[in-house]
């Protein structure tokens, strides 16, 4: 990819089928303070709804708006045609269904001071009522190595600032076949070529929690991707690959898109165990559970669950899970 880096930022906003969330996304866009050097890359990925009709209609009203109308082949496959004509000095990625603070540009402007990536908090909202989440990380820069050595995990759905140039030198993109765990398979990518990530206390992104979201919704086919994902870490070879705070994320990640997911939603169907036993079997997972269990820095439910699936048969394990989530 050649850079043709000429504005400070592209925010990028894949969508499909969000027209209930949309007009609040694009409300956000627009009340960005400080934000005439934005682009605003919306990517209509194949919405049945009326999804594209309120895109085009943005970009009428907004120069900085940018419609790509593409027939539906993925989130990532989303993204990565945003970034192959990006032409912000750093990218962001924005869901179609969650919003930004008024500052946000005004914060990443102010802090990212050349470094590769900006990392900060997320505020989660629930019925309106917006909720910092808890951070992992103290204000300053860090190295890649040093942002792992100095925290418990890393955010398995991360919202960081990327620089552009570290994403065309390299070539990075998107894996289309990961449906879960794909935006940290690419941030993991990411550090492995960046030098400096500085960290600010102030969030910039608002999660709105809804019953639609796919991540909180079992797709057996889709979950199962996350055992893709982290073959695609675990093949990344550098320092941070030694750290407890590595291996914890690959068992939260993992985890939390097949074991956890199910349990939540009461489900211990035959595709469920399937999903679970080639979790529990997975090579790069049973490593990662290991190191979890006896990580001192992992936190203390992490440590039980990676007790309760090292001890207990995987079906066993998650129909007894399930039956205590249903007499709650």
């Amino acid at each position: 990819m050649e850079s043709t880096s000429k504005l400070f930022l592209s925010i990028i906003v894949p969508c499909y089928n969000v027209e209930r969330f949309l007009p609040n996304t694009i409300a956000s866009l627009k009340a960005l303070e400080e934000a005439d050097d934005v682009e605003f890359l919306i990517v209509n990925d194949g919405s049945t709804d009326n999804s594209l009709h309120l895109i085009r209609q943005f970009c009428e009203e907004d120069a900085r708006a940018v419609c790509i109308d593409q027939v539906n082949q993925g989130v990532s496959a989303a993204r990565n045609a945003a970034i192959r004509i990006a032409r912000g000095e750093y990218i962001f990625l924005l869901d179609g269904d969650d919003t930004l603070t008024e500052n946000a540009v005004k914060v990443i402007r102010k802090n990212i001071c050349e470094a590769d990536m900006l990392l900060s908090p997320v505020n989660m909202v629930t019925d309106g009522v917006a909720k910092k989440c808890p951070f992992p990380y103290k204000r300053g820069e860090y190295s890649p190595w040093q942002l792992y050595q100095n925290c418990v995990m890393f955010p398995t759905t991360p919202k960081p600032v990327y620089r552009t140039a570290v994403i065309q030198d390299n070539s990075l993109l998107f894996e289309s076949s990961i449906k879960s765990g794909e935006v940290y398979t690419f941030t993991r990518l990411f550090l492995h070529y960046a030098q400096s990530i500085r960290v600010v206390e102030e969030p910039i992104y608002n999660y709105v929690m809804h019953t639609a979201s796919a991540t909180h919704k079992p797709n057996f086919l889709a979950d199962k991707t996350v055992l893709t994902a982290i073959e695609s870490i675990d093949a990344i070879q550098d320092e941070c690959n030694n750290t407890d705070s590595y291996y914890i994320t690959i068992f939260k990640l993992a985890s939390s898109f097949i074991y956890t997911k199910y349990v939540k939603n009461k489900i211990a169907t035959a595709e469920a165990i399937e999903n679970v036993r080639l979790l529990h079997t997975h090579p790069i997972f049973k490593k990662a559970r290991k190191r979890t269990l006896y990580a001192k820095k992992a936190a203390l439910q992490d440590r039980v669950l990676a007790l309760y699936m090292s001890v207990l048969p995987c079906e066993m394990g998650l129909k007894i899970l399930v039956w205590l989530n249903k007499m709650r």
